[in-house]
C-alpha cells in the first residue's frame, strides 16, 4: 500500500460526494483517488486505478452497486469495500455482505466514523498489533473456518475469527457477550450487527454442511440439531482448534 489510503468514491449524489471530499481534505493519510457518478465509471476505474478502498453506493445509473460486487469478484483486485447508501434493506445488507462487502453504513452516516473505520482496518492490516501467540491462534482458527467452508470475504468471517480467539485466549466458557461489545467498540459498530454478522457466517457454513468432508473432525463436532447458535458453533471451533494443537 502507498502512503495514502487510495480512495475510490463511487456515489451520484454530488451533495454527499462533495461533502465527503471537503471532509477528507482534514486528513493527509487518506486520498480520494476517482470519484464515479454512475456503474460503468466505476468498473473503468477499478480496471485502471490502484485502490485501497472501494466507497460503493448501492442505487446507481446504468449498473447497481450489488452488480459492481459480483463483477470485482472476477477482477484480480482486493480492495476493502464499504457499502453507502441509503437503503437499509436487511436483505440487501445480507447479499452486499455475501458479495464481500465489509461494511454497510446507512445514510446519513457520520462521515468521521466512516473515515476512522477506514483508517483502522487499513492501518491494522498494514500493521498488526497482535502478539506472536494471537498470531499463531488467528492463524489456525482461520485455517479451521475456511474448512468449515465459511468465505474469507464476508464481513461475518472475520468478526467470527476475532470473536473465536478471544474465546480461546480468555476461557470464556459460556459468556460470550462482552466479546460483541468488544468488537463492536474496536469497529464504530453496534454489537448487534457484530451478532448478526456471525449469525450470517454461521448460516453459510450451516448451508454447506461444515465442509464435513474437508476435515475428519467436523463430524464429530458438527453433528449439531438443527443450524446451531453462536456460541454453540464458536465452542465448535474452539474444540477443533484444542485437538489441531495437541496433535501438533
Amino acid at each position: 500500500m502507498s502512503n495514502q489510503i487510495r480512495i475510490l468514491l463511487a456515489d451520484d449524489n454530488n451533495a454527499f460526494t462533495d461533502l465527503f471530499e471537503s471532509r477528507l481534505n482534514l486528513y493527509s493519510n487518506i486520498k480520494i483517488v476517482g470519484v464515479a457518478k454512475n456503474g460503468s465509471e466505476t468498473t473503468q476505474m477499478l480496471n485502471h486505478i490502484e485502490i485501497d478502498v472501494l466507497l460503493l453506493d448501492i442505487v446507481m445509473p446504468d449498473i447497481d452497486g450489488l452488480e459492481i460486487l459480483r463483477k470485482i469478484n472476477e477482477m484480480p483486485i482486493n480492495p476493502m469495500i464499504i457499502i453507502i447508501s441509503a437503503i437499509s434493506s436487511e436483505e440487501i445488507t445480507k447479499i452486499a455482505f455475501s458479495l464481500g462487502a465489509r461494511y454497510y453504513f446507512v445514510k446519513p452516516f457520520d462521515c468521521d466514523n466512516l473515515i476512522s473505520t477506514i483508517k483502522s482496518e487499513i492501518l491494522n492490516a498494514v500493521k498488526p498489533n497482535m502478539s506472536d501467540v494471537n498470531s499463531h491462534i488467528r492463524k489456525i482458527v482461520t485455517n479451521i473456518l475456511l474448512q468449515i467452508k465459511i468465505p474469507n470475504y464476508i464481513q461475518g468471517f472475520s468478526f467470527l475469527r476475532e470473536i473465536i480467539v478471544l474465546y480461546i485466549k480468555r476461557n470464556c466458557r459460556n459468556n460470550i457477550s462482552m466479546l460483541y461489545n468488544e468488537i463492536a467498540l474496536s469497529k464504530n459498530i453496534k454489537a448487534a450487527s457484530v451478532y448478526q454478522a456471525i449469525r450470517y457466517a454461521i448460516q453459510v457454513a450451516y448451508q454447506n454442511n461444515f465442509g464435513i468432508k474437508s476435515n475428519k473432525h467436523n463430524d464429530l463436532l458438527f453433528n449439531f440439531n438443527g443450524m446451531p447458535n453462536n456460541l454453540q458453533f464458536i465452542k465448535a471451533v474452539a474444540s477443533i482448534y484444542k485437538l489441531t494443537t495437541n496433535n501438533n
